[in-house]
């Protein structure tokens, strides 16, 4: 039911919440609807403040005490006029009278006009407090109607999305991506339903390589790759069309060519995710935990100058091309345990203040940790170096672990000057 009737008018706003009643309760008889009605509008109306409001405390007290005086100091003239003509023989001198009128009457108009100033007093916080309320039930009104427009439009972009002709579909995601714009406190709703989509499409039959794509039912390439950048163009920091704090779920999502590059993100998982083609996410920047585990990167991946500040998670991803690391920063755990470097990796520069868990890793291709800083523990239990593995420069506030490791390369390993190597177990400094 369209709210869009308005809430103004005697009743209508009653009226309105009786229809609403009565779809949610088909079965309640007209008179429990009307009494429900009346109850729930009382309620609604204390809270937006348009119900009869008390009087200020203060000016009833004050509008008592004034009356009370002018009483008191009127029934004191009266007897002291009755006493006057009904004692004979009793006079006052007119010294005597000025001494108990004058005090007794100036309290009496004093009284007076207190009263009056109050009841004026009164009647202006009467008449601002219904301008407010006015105010209130008009903004009330404005953003129902608003709310209206925008569910209405909505309703309307999802049918558009939900077309079987490709170019209904496309104008429906970009009409979405227009009402997050100018309502900002959409833009995760539509971060979410864009992320949806791109997880309802899948590859089918092997393994999914750059030059061969099919991409089921009614979600082609030309539409992902939209969907993808109308994400990707809002979680740059540097664009004017940046939208802040968006979780971004793409777990089990198959993503082509997608450029994350200067990108902010809260919270984002990519669990399970397929890289098709290049990805990269240089520069970027994930506030909270960031989940990419078990994912496959088919291209070249790029995390260069990317900035985790909560924990990073790479365990089993595997790396089928070339992978760049160098100048990233670790602020909490990063966890590359059983993940798997087919080509080379490049971690130079790296900085990891918390754990780094590369146990169990494998290094096919060249590695190279050149002046990497491990903060705090770093962990390469069972990894395996099939090339070379460079770890020159290498600063540890701890002892960097190799246990059990295997290096394949004769010659092929570099440690920092001083430390002092078993291959299968520790360096010690």
């Amino acid at each position: 039911m369209s709210s869009s009737k308005g809430l103004s008018g005697p009743g209508s706003f009653r009226k309105l919440t009786e229809e609403l009643l009565r779809d949610a309760i088909p079965d309640a008889d007209t008179k429990s609807i009307a009494s429900m009605s009346r109850n729930l509008t009382r309620e609604v109306r204390r809270e937006l403040g348009t119900a009869r409001t008390r009087k200020p405390l203060h000016l009833v007290l004050g509008r008592g005490v004034s009356i009370s005086i002018s009483l008191v100091g009127l029934v004191a003239l009266c007897l002291l006029a009755l006493v006057t003509i009904a004692v004979p023989n009793f006079k006052l001198s007119n010294v005597a009278w000025i001494s108990i009128v004058v005090p007794i009457g100036t309290v009496v108009i004093a009284s007076a006009a207190s009263w009056v100033m109050l009841v004026a007093q009164g009647r202006r916080e009467a008449s601002q407090e219904r301008v407010l309320q006015a105010a209130e039930i008009s903004s009330l009104e404005s953003s129902t109607m608003r709310e209206d427009s925008v569910f209405s439009r909505y309703s309307q972009i999802i049918q558009h999305i939900g077309s079987e002709k490709p170019k209904v579909r496309v104008s429906g995601l970009y009409a979405l991506e227009g009402l997050a714009e100018v309502n900002p406190e959409y833009r995760q709703l539509v971060a979410n339903i864009l992320c949806g989509f791109l997880r309802l499409s899948s590859y089918s039959g092997g393994e999914p390589t750059g030059d061969s794509v099919k991409v089921t039912e009614y979600r082609d390439l030309q539409e992902r790759i939209i969907i993808q950048n109308i994400l990707t163009s809002h979680l740059r920091i540097s664009t004017p069309k940046f939208w802040s704090d968006i979780e971004i779920d793409l777990s089990g999502t198959v993503l082509y060519n997608v450029d994350f590059s200067s990108s902010e993100m809260t919270r984002a998982s990519f669990h399970g995710s397929t890289f098709v083609g290049s990805a990269s996410f240089s520069s970027s920047r994930f506030l909270e935990s960031a989940d990419f585990a078990n994912v496959k990167f088919t291209g070249p991946t790029s995390f260069r100058l990317a900035r985790f500040e909560d924990a990073a998670e790479f365990m089993y991803a595997h790396f089928s091309d070339v992978a760049y690391f160098d100048s990233a920063g670790f602020a909490s755990a990063a966890t590359f345990g059983n993940a798997t470097f087919s080509r080379a990796s490049h971690f130079e520069g790296s900085e990891f203040v918390g754990l780094a868990d590369f146990d169990r890793a494998v290094f096919i291709g060249d590695s190279s940790f050149m002046g990497a800083l491990f903060g705090f523990r770093a962990d390469f239990y069972q990894s395996r170096f099939e090339s070379v593995a460079d770890f020159s420069e290498v600063e540890s506030t701890r002892a960097a672990h190799f246990d059990r490791a295997e290096f394949k390369t004769p010659g092929g390993v570099r440690f920092p000057k001083g430390w002092i190597v078993d291959i299968n177990s520790s360096p010690q400094e």
